[in-house]
C-alpha cells in the first residue's frame, strides 16, 4: 500500500502547504475587508462592496490571463507566490463574512468605541466572537476551493513536480485511481470532521440572513 501512495507524498505536501497559507491569508483579508465594508458604510463602500460581488461571480477561467500577465508583470510567475497572491485575494470570503458582520447590530459596535475600543478592539474582541461561525465556513470552503484547484497552478507553475495534488489525479496518469481519490478526500474530509459543529451552524446562520 505504501509503496502506492508515496510517490503521492510530494504532490500532497505541496497541496497542503498551498491550501493552509492561502486559507490563512484570506481569512484575515476577508475579516478585515468585510469589517471595514460594513462598519465604514458610504458610496465608495457600497460601489467596492458591488464589485466584490461581481468579482465573485465570475468562474475562476476568466480571470486566468489576467492573473497570468499581473504575475508575469510583478515577475512572480512560475513560482508558488503566483498561485497564492492571486487565490488569497479572491473576493468570496470577503462576500461571505461581509454577511455575517452586517448582522451584528450597529448600536453593539457603537457601544464597544463609545467605552473607548478603537476599530482593531471592536474586532479582536466583539465582531471575532460574533462571527467565529462564519470564519470557520469561510476557512473551510477556502481550503475546499484552493485544494481542488486545477486550473490556476497548471497555468502558472513551470515545472512538472510543482504540481499540487488534484493537478496531478486530473493528468490521469496514475494506475492506482482508487487509492489516489481516497487520498485525494482525507484532508477535506478531516478539516469538516474537525470543525462540523461551527461549519454548520455558520451554514444555518448564512441561510437566513
Amino acid at each position: 500500500m505504501w509503496s502506492i501512495i508515496s510517490p503521492l507524498g510530494t504532490p500532497l505536501a505541496i497541496s497542503l502547504i498551498l491550501s493552509i497559507v492561502i486559507t490563512l491569508i484570506q481569512v484575515i483579508v476577508s475579516v478585515l475587508a468585510a469589517y471595514g465594508l460594513v462598519r465604514y458604510r458610504n458610496k465608495v463602500s457600497t460601489i467596492v462592496f458591488a464589485g466584490y460581488v461581481l468579482l465573485a461571480l465570475l468562474p475562476v477561467q476568466v480571470t486566468i490571463v489576467p492573473n497570468y500577465l499581473i504575475t508575469g508583470w510583478l515577475g512572480i510567475r512560475g513560482g508558488y507566490w503566483s498561485v497564492i497572491l492571486p487565490a488569497a485575494f479572491a473576493t468570496f470570503g470577503t462576500f461571505l463574512l461581509y454577511q455575517f458582520i452586517a448582522a451584528i447590530p450597529s448600536q453593539v459596535l457603537e457601544a464597544a468605541e463609545t467605552d473607548g475600543a478603537g476599530p482593531m478592539g471592536v474586532l479582536r474582541h466583539i465582531v471575532f466572537p460574533l462571527i467565529r461561525n462564519g470564519i470557520a465556513l469561510t476557512a473551510f470552503m477556502c481550503f475546499v476551493d484552493n485544494w481542488n484547484a486545477v486550473e490556476l497552478p497548471q497555468v502558472l507553475l513551470d515545472q512538472p513536480g510543482m504540481m499540487p495534488l488534484a493537478v496531478v489525479l486530473g493528468s490521469g496518469e496514475s494506475d492506482h485511481v482508487i487509492v489516489d481519490l481516497v487520498v485525494f478526500a482525507v484532508p477535506p474530509l478531516a478539516l469538516f470532521l474537525a470543525g462540523h459543529r461551527l461549519i454548520e451552524q455558520g451554514l444555518a446562520e448564512v441561510s437566513i440572513q
